[in-house]
């Protein structure tokens, strides 16, 4: 059957609508849309860590900040640094009662040394008489040696003499009491030049012997003893003073390192992103947590979406979520964070970028995290916080 032009044009008229239709509401059939979706995101309140006034320019607002980048500095003069200046006028004292005592020491050996010198100089000089007495016994020994010699043959000849009746008894006694003290005089020699060589030996070893035997211990040597122990009593004083300046000086750094944390502290943006909030600028004194800045967490944005309550138990933290963003002509995966019910308003302000998307207490809020690098991102374009699109939910 032939067709008119008319019936031709309403087929085709009819078809394109039967396939506008499929195109909108076919979708619908596999998957669950929100029209209703913005994109949100994390804000992180910035605090002053010290008690101080802000010594450079703050970022302006809607100024991109990177982590770890110096956001803001602080500087308090009102310090308290008594403990600091006490512990820097005990270390100074230590360090000169220090200087003094090695000073003393070295007066004190230089005296030792002089005493020292001067004992050997009497020691030689003892050394050398001790030996210019033992040379004078010795040559007395051997006077004494030809002497008993003498005696003893004269002894022995008049013991003969005496036996055959030839030599009177008075001439006998007379020749032995010779021998005798002739032989006695040997010995005391003998005795005298083993003395004189202890001595000697004595004196090379620095010792001072009388010539009883006895140890010489002159007012010189009692000197020279007494400043050694001066020497060692200041040596053990250096050592002590060394132990509690150590000690000063390592609570001087801590005390230090306090006084600086507190005086000066800088602070670095915690996070990826953008400045939201400016409540100070620079020239300002403030308090200790008072707070400056908010920044805009751009590594935690997310789209907030409101759905059916009755979708609640379908949807499920970690689904898959696409979400295209008017403007925007491809679509971006992300991931559902958390879901909750829309009766009860949670009050996020500080925790996240504007109130709740949900309108009505029969809606639910989900949020689907997408990642940072998910969309093109430029300069002062806020992470794209505050745009609006869809987000079709696979598989509900």
């Amino acid at each position: 059957m032939d067709l008119s032009r008319g019936q031709i044009t309403r087929l085709i008229l009819a078809a394109f609508l039967l396939g506008l239709l499929l195109f909108v509401y076919m979708p619908r059939l596999f998957y669950t849309y929100s029209i209703n979706a913005a994109v949100s995101a994390r804000t992180v309140q910035i605090v002053a860590p010290i008690p101080g006034e802000i010594t450079f320019d703050l970022p302006l607002f809607g100024q991109e900040v990177k982590k770890g980048e110096a956001i803001a500095s602080f500087f308090n003069p009102t310090v308290d640094k008594v403990k600091l200046e006490q512990l820097s006028i005990d270390q100074k004292y230590y360090k000169e009662r220090i200087t003094a005592s090695e000073t003393e020491i070295t007066k004190n050996k230089e005296l030792f040394d002089e005493l020292s010198k001067s004992w050997q100089t009497y020691l030689d000089s003892m050394e050398q008489r001790t030996i210019l007495t033992l040379h004078r016994t010795e040559d007395r020994q051997q006077q004494s040696l030809a002497s008993l010699d003498m005696a003893w043959r004269d002894y022995n000849r008049k013991k003969d003499l005496a036996g055959r009746g030839f030599a009177s008894r008075s001439e006998y006694d007379t020749s032995k009491s010779r021998y005798q003290e002739a032989q006695e005089a040997v010995d005391q020699d003998e005795n005298d030049i083993r003395t004189y060589l202890s001595q000697i030996d004595a004196l090379r070893q620095g010792i001072s012997v009388n010539a009883d035997g006895r140890s010489d211990y002159p007012g010189q040597k009692q000197k020279m003893d007494d400043i050694q122990m001066k020497i060692n009593d200041i040596s053990s004083r250096i050592d002590e003073y060394k132990v509690k300046l150590k000690n000063i000086e390592d609570v001087r750094k801590a005390e230090g390192d306090r006084i600086a944390l507190l005086a000066n502290r800088k602070v670095d943006s915690p996070v990826n992103g953008a400045v939201w909030r400016l409540f100070s600028a620079k020239g300002t004194f403030v308090e200790q947590n008072t707070p400056i800045m908010e920044l805009l967490d751009c590594s935690n944005v997310f789209v907030d979406v409101a759905l059916p309550e009755r979708l609640f138990e379908k949807i499920k933290p970690g689904q898959k979520a696409y979400i295209k963003l008017n403007g925007s002509s491809s679509e971006v995966e992300g991931e559902i964070s958390y879901v909750r019910g829309g009766s009860i308003d949670p009050r996020v302000s500080g925790l996240m970028v504007g109130l709740p998307n949900v309108q009505r207490q029969r809606e639910i809020q989900v949020l689907v995290k997408f990642k940072e690098d998910s969309l093109k991102q430029v300069p002062g374009d806020f992470c794209h916080v505050g745009r609006t699109g869809q987000v079709r939910f696979q598989g509900l």
